[in-house]
């Protein structure tokens, strides 16, 4: 411009390894000040997926650099970088490169997943706590819990197996069987298992269970489904036996047990 100010585009180092040393909260105002709800999780380019990232010809072909980005005093709520005071340091000692910058994972949902749990009731029970081991088992219906990123509010949801590709699938029941303790994990459709390996009908209505979850998209090695994938959530009717159910083998531990 004709007062010598430019515009350089820049990738952010961040504070911490691996992507980590931003607090959630400038995170989310990250994601916020570009039309998103909130963040899900950060890295960085070496550690990304391809194809969410920017790659190395963008890079070159914009001259693109590396800035240390302090950021402080951001007003509460903030969801703009204008409310926060930016300190940037082109030539900081030992400035990062390109493979150890910044990548956020951000969500266009105001409903985030917060966990996943298997459940079945082959006894024909409906009340009680859904959690609880009377429900919890490796072999039934996947049932989310999903968090109001704006109030807290927590409410449960499935998983549409229907509207997902089948890989996309695969990798989530692996990845949702390890974190219960299992080797490996199967994923099936609700009408495919035994009543006595899911959830029925009068469950899902007693516990209040209206919404889906669907249009799953993960990165080649899932480890955590909830901070990994990207998901919508939908409110619209569908047919329960669309939902999403898992099997999985190999126990670590103990098997689960029921009251």
């Amino acid at each position: 411009s004709e007062d010598g100010s430019y515009t350089q585009l820049a990738l952010i180092c961040p504070p911490g390894p691996r992507g980590t040393g931003y607090s959630k909260e400038i995170l989310d105002m990250m994601c916020q000040q570009n039309g998103f709800v909130a963040s899900r999780s950060s890295t960085t380019h070496r550690l990304s997926e391809e194809g969410r990232r920017a790659n190395c010809f963008w890079a070159e072909q914009t001259n693109v650099v590396t800035v240390t980005l302090e950021i402080t005093e951001c007003e509460e709520g903030a969801t703009s970088s204008d409310q926060c005071q930016l300190t940037p340091n082109y030539n900081a000692l030992g400035g990062c490169n390109i493979d150890d910058t910044l990548v956020i994972h951000c969500t266009a949902n105001n409903m985030e997943i917060s966990s996943l749990q298997v459940l079945a009731n082959p006894d024909g029970s409906r009340g009680g706590m859904i959690s609880g081991p009377k429900y919890r088992t490796n072999h039934g219906t996947v049932v989310a819990t999903l968090t109001n990123l704006e109030t807290g509010d927590s409410h449960y949801s499935l998983v549409r197996a229907s509207e997902s590709e089948d890989s996309q699938l695969q990798k989530i029941a692996a990845a949702i069987c390890a974190d219960l303790g299992y080797r490996s994990g199967t994923y099936f459709a609700q009408k495919e298992m035994s009543p006595t390996a899911r959830v029925s009908c009068g469950f899902v209505k007693e516990q209040g269970i209206e919404t889906y979850v669907s249009e799953f998209s993960c990165p080649a090695k899932v480890s955590d489904v909830i901070k990994s994938c990207a998901y919508m959530v939908s409110e619209e009717p569908w047919d329960l036996e669309e939902a999403m159910a898992v099997k999985c083998a190999g126990k670590r531990g103990p098997q689960p047990s029921r009251d």
